[in-house]
């Protein structure tokens, strides 16, 4: 009734497609059942991502064979997997262990590992580990987003722990972002392994403590000259993971370059204490899945069909409102507290040198 040319049937097709998006069409009438389907087989070769996504059999397999294909771009092999993985196809479990497993590229392994949480197969989370050493370890982007994926269901936390307490996982790679997400399994097995890997998360500091570390700290400091080259290895070591000064570090965190750098109460309470105050725009959310996944990350984009969240590697993930458990925006900072730690007078006046440098 509606598509009085070509042009409007295919606009209202394309409609009628992207509302299905992340899951099977329904049950519909046949004279739009019909014309639907073909239009997605129509469109198949422009968009096959959004034919997978609506369940078409035919765009299935033609994607998988993509996926497969090393001559097809790396760019749309990754997007493939994803579109495939946002709609649960256990089809995709075969490729995503040989991918694993295998010597594919470093993004298709990185799509992998953000897709693969959503399937609860006892072999991925054996497949992981297997390939870590060789296939994972090695690649800073690839190992941590292989902790991520593992620290996402319970069972798969505790193949994640006892390969921690094998020595085949380092415990300095794993991130603050990994052990928020261990702990919100609220699992006492999985807290008991974690305190035993880390005495010190259980020993930070109280309020007390803290307000006595920051007036030392700044007596220390206060008027304190430190080498400035010195402190950039050190701000290389313990800062550019998550944030930018001068024009070096990642952005997970806020740019620090035009904060008011010289204000040492500013840099102590924010390092002492990082939680009292997360600045909007890097909060992160916990979204508790009805399948038992756990997944943090920014809160990307939030309406009535869902969220769209992405982690610290940048790595976007779509979670169907049909899907979600519960969504909280966490009360603690991804900065951990006890940056300081282990760092000696004359290290601490170096960092300080160099955090303040005009």
């Amino acid at each position: 009734h509606f598509a009085k040319t070509p042009e409007d049937k295919a606009l209202i097709m394309e409609g009628i497609a992207s509302a299905f998006e992340g899951g099977k069409i329904p049950d519909l009438p046949p004279d739009l059942a019909t014309p639907l389907q073909d239009y997605l087989r129509s469109q198949m070769d422009q968009d096959l991502a959004l034919a997978v996504k609506t369940g078409d059999t035919a765009a299935v397999k033609k994607a998988l064979g993509v996926i497969a294909n090393k001559n097809a771009t790396v760019a749309n092999r990754t997007a493939l997997i994803q579109a495939l993985g946002e709609t649960g196809n256990p089809e995709l479990i075969p490729t995503l262990l040989a991918i694993l497993s295998g010597p594919q590229e470093v993004g298709l392994k990185r799509s992998a590992l953000a897709v693969a949480p959503r399937y609860e197969d006892p072999k991925i989370p054996r497949t992981i580990a297997a390939a870590y050493e060789q296939r994972l370890a090695g690649n800073p982007t690839l190992r941590d987003a292989a902790h991520r994926a593992l620290a996402t269901r319970k069972d798969w936390s505790m193949t994640l722990l006892a390969e921690l307490e094998a020595h085949r996982i380092k415990r300095p790679h794993i991130s603050a972002e990994v052990l928020q997400q261990l702990a919100a399994h609220r699992d006492p097995e999985i807290d008991q392994m974690v305190q035993k890997l880390w005495p010190s998360s259980a020993s930070k500091l109280n309020d007390s403590q803290k307000v006595a570390e920051l007036g030392r700290l700044k007596t220390l400091l206060t008027n304190a000259s430190g080498d400035t080259e010195k402190g950039h290895t050190l701000f290389s070591q313990r800062c550019a993971s998550c944030h930018t000064l001068f024009n070096e570090g990642a952005k997970i965190g806020p740019e620090l370059t035009g904060y008011e750098r010289n204000n040492l109460d500013f840099w102590l309470l924010a390092i002492l204490d990082p939680s009292i105050e997360i600045r909007e725009g890097y909060g992160t959310y916990l979204c508790r899945l009805k399948d038992g996944q756990i997944r943090m990350g920014l809160l990307e984009q939030q309406t009535a069909a869902g969220i769209v969240l992405k982690d610290l590697s940048g790595q976007t993930l779509r979670v169907p409102q049909s899907e979600i458990r519960s969504l909280d925006a966490s009360p603690t900072s991804l900065m951990p507290e006890g940056l300081l730690g282990g760092l000696t007078d004359s290290e601490l006046k170096d960092l300080f040198a160099y955090l303040r440098k005009p």
